[in-house]
């Protein structure tokens, strides 16, 4: 802006001077004329005053000329030191981005982690020697930051993240699953940096992936156990109950069925058998039942004898006593004990929820409960929905 605006004075300051000098020459031809006229007629006084006229102008624009010399002199002589200070910062920056590079470098090198660079300006892609290791592949721009090595369930995470790195240039932390060169998908936690450029804008971004499988699974686990029935492997009561009343919440417009199944005289198999040959009736009929329905219905163990089953989506009470009826001729064929001392047989009480009613978790364990001790009352070993026994 100050060589600018130096520039515009001097060309204004020149263009005044041409201007006076001009006007000067014209001061001149007059006084000559004057002089002239002075030796014809005695005028000498205008005369002097003509050419005192064109002297002062010509010593205005003189330092008009050398005042507009000097700030130009001036501008230029700051904005040279103002240019070179700024070289001097720029190099500096250039010798503080290598040695982060370089530093960079070493520690990619020697990473247990993946550590992969994204240059949007160039289209590149770099990457530690971990990155082939891990992957089988070569590292890939467009694979790379099209999602390719990240499992299909978790690209919108990822790509959710490249945003998020591109608009604040901040460190920004994902876990997510990665292709190996197995091509199995370990869990890694995905820390994402977007480095600008000189405007502002994120030209590069640095991720740093770090195999957290192990965590994973030791979490995985943790919460399985703490879901399900150790014995079993079924989910425990609590879980079996917020599951079935999600779904009663969310799918209340299906016709479902809830069954609780008893373990016919769990007691007397412990008396003549002992009770690990108890335990194994209960595994036994556990692993029948998880068998015997779809992946979508639900089974969990209730107590020490009790299992509760949730059937989704029923057709209705034929489908229903289809499904009961075939468990109870499988679970015939269990026994327990030396010599299959001890046969193995169920109790079963089921109600159906009626399409578009909110039912209850409790309204209908009440009324399962209650048609499972309609049968035991009749014997034991046989089946029955709410209302009436049906076998």
């Amino acid at each position: 802006m100050l060589r600018l605006a130096a520039l515009s004075l001097a060309l204004v300051a020149l263009a005044i001077s041409i201007a006076f000098v001009h006007y000067n020459k014209l001061s001149e031809n007059y006084a000559e004329q004057l002089f002239s006229q002075t030796l014809v007629g005695g005028r000498a006084p205008q005369y002097e005053a003509a050419r005192a006229a064109a002297n002062w102008l010509g010593a205005f624009m003189a330092a008009l000329l050398a005042g507009s010399y000097a700030l130009i002199v001036t501008v230029f002589s700051i904005d040279k030191k103002r240019l070179a200070a700024e070289n001097a910062r720029m190099a500096e920056e250039k010798l503080r981005l290598q040695a982060s590079e370089e530093r960079y470098r070493l520690i990619a090198q020697d990473s247990e982690a993946i550590i992969v660079e994204i240059n949007y300006t160039e289209q590149a892609i770099k990457a530690n020697a971990m990155y082939e290791s891990v992957t089988g592949k070569k590292p890939d721009y467009a694979g790379f930051v099209g999602g390719e090595y990240v499992c299909a369930e978790d690209r919108t995470a990822f790509f959710e993240l490249v945003s998020l790195a591109c608009r604040t240039a901040k460190p920004a932390p994902r876990e997510l699953r990665m292709r190996d060169r197995e091509g199995g998908y370990p869990w890694y936690s995905l820390l994402m940096s977007g480095i600008a450029d000189a405007n502002g804008n994120v030209a590069r971004l640095v991720c740093k992936f770090t195999n957290i499988d192990a965590q994973k699974r030791r979490l995985a686990l943790l919460e399985l156990r703490a879901q399900t029935d150790p014995l079993t492997g079924l989910y425990n009561k609590t879980v079996t109950q917020e599951i079935i009343e999600r779904v009663l919440r969310d799918e209340a417009e299906l016709v479902h069925a809830l069954l609780i199944i008893d373990l016919d005289d769990l007691k007397g198999i412990n008396d003549k058998c002992g009770h690990i040959e108890g335990d194994r009736a209960i595994a036994e009929l556990a692993a029948l039942i998880r068998r015997h329905f779809r992946a979508t219905d639900v089974a969990g163990r209730i107590g020490g004898d009790e299992f509760m089953v949730f059937l989704r989506n029923v057709r209705g009470a034929e489908q229903l006593r289809g499904a009961v009826a075939a468990l109870s001729k499988r679970i015939n064929g269990l026994s327990v004990g030396e010599n299959d001392l001890c046969p193995v047989s169920v109790s079963i009480g089921a109600v159906l929820t009626e399409p578009g009613a909110r039912a209850s978790f409790c309204e209908l364990y009440k009324k399962a409960d209650a048609a499972l001790y309609g049968v035991k009352r009749e014997g034991k070993n046989g089946f029955a929905v709410y209302g009436g026994i049906d076998g």
